[in-house]
């Protein structure tokens, strides 16, 4: 499993051999997305090629250098690999009596992929980190469906 043996130093860009990690490692695989989370300082693994296709996420805490799987919830998504995933820091404002309130929520953003047979997947998830629930979502219009594809987002503020 990639995440129990590297992890690219930021300080000089150069791959290190994690020593001892600990806690449930999962699934050797290929194809799978391995994302920074900021405000966890954790990267999250997701998805995946196992024989067969996998949807498990997975959480690496780089200061305590474990792993573990998150149970998630709320609609499952077919299992995947080579799909595309970016982490979004989002304002969410809500009003409780006359007050209002700004939250930052953590989105993971998950779209394509291929699934079993090689077919290229055109759905769209969520992933909302405060309560690890994932949500579809539903547009007007949809890019084709795609694999092995990129998503940066461009927000300047």
């Amino acid at each position: 499993d990639f995440l129990q043996r590297l992890l690219l130093s930021t300080m000089d860009l150069n791959w290190r051999k994690v020593a001892n990690t600990t806690g449930d490692h999962g699934h050797f695989r290929e194809g799978h997305t391995l994302t920074y989370i900021r405000h966890l300082d954790s990267l999250l693994l997701y998805g995946g090629v196992s024989n067969p296709r996998l949807n498990a996420v997975y959480l690496y805490s780089i200061s305590k250098q474990s792993v573990m799987q998150r149970t998630t919830f709320g609609r499952c998504k077919q299992p995947r690999a080579v799909n595309l995933i970016i982490a979004v820091t989002t304002q969410h404002c809500t009003t409780v009596r006359a007050s209002s309130k700004v939250e930052h929520l953590q989105l993971y953003m998950v779209y394509g992929g291929e699934a079993e047979k090689g077919r290229s997947l055109d759905d769209f998830y969520v992933l909302v980190l405060r309560n690890w629930t994932w949500k579809k979502l539903f547009l007007m219009q949809f890019p084709p469906a795609r694999h092995l594809h990129t998503m940066t987002d461009m927000r300047t503020d």
